[in-house]
């Protein structure tokens, strides 16, 4: 989903251009005008740091109700602090997910979501190729490396359950409903 100057390397697989020359193309503009009108969810796909950032900004400037930068951290790489917050302040949600967590690093995950708040998080898998673990162990692992880090039920419940369903435009569960 990027042009590959960006990162200093092309991808190997079929993608679509995202920006040229430090703006968004036309066709990234019209899709985030379709998202709007259809009121969707966007997220930000495989794009780079900078990229991610002009999609939630032009998301916001067209009145887009749910964002979510895509799998933070993991494709195509990490987002600085400052830019992730840059993108909460744009209203949109920031993904972690369990893809590759380990008891060992955790702690990197972990930190990040601290540094951000659960309240602008989104746990998810992005699990399910051959060889990864299922999705409930994927998420319920990084669930116990949580708890064990000292977050909440409260916090769990947002990241897990409130985010999720707010990000997609669904009603939250009054709590104590399973």
């Amino acid at each position: 989903t990027h042009d590959g100057e960006s990162e200093g390397k092309a991808e190997n697989r079929p993608y679509v251009i995202v920006s040229k020359d430090g703006a968004l193309v036309p066709e990234a503009k019209a899709v985030i005008a379709f998202v709007k009108e259809q009121n969707l969810t966007l997220e930000t796909g495989h794009s780079t740091p900078p990229e991610q950032l002009m999609i939630v900004r032009e998301a916001k400037a067209q009145g887009v109700a749910h964002v979510i930068v895509t799998h933070e951290g993991n494709i195509p790489g990490p987002m600085t602090t400052a830019q992730l917050k840059d993108a909460i302040a744009g209203g949109a949600f920031i993904e972690i997910c369990t893809t590759g967590i380990t008891a060992a690093n955790a702690k990197t995950k972990i930190d990040r979501i601290r540094e951000l708040g659960p309240e602008h998080v989104i746990i998810s898998s992005d699990v399910g190729l051959v060889g990864a673990p299922l999705h409930p162990d994927s998420l319920a692992f990084f669930a116990k490396q949580l708890r064990a880090a000292g977050f909440t039920d409260r916090e769990l419940d947002l990241m897990y359950k409130d985010n999720p369903a707010t990000a997609l435009g669904l009603p939250l569960l009054p709590r104590g409903t399973k």
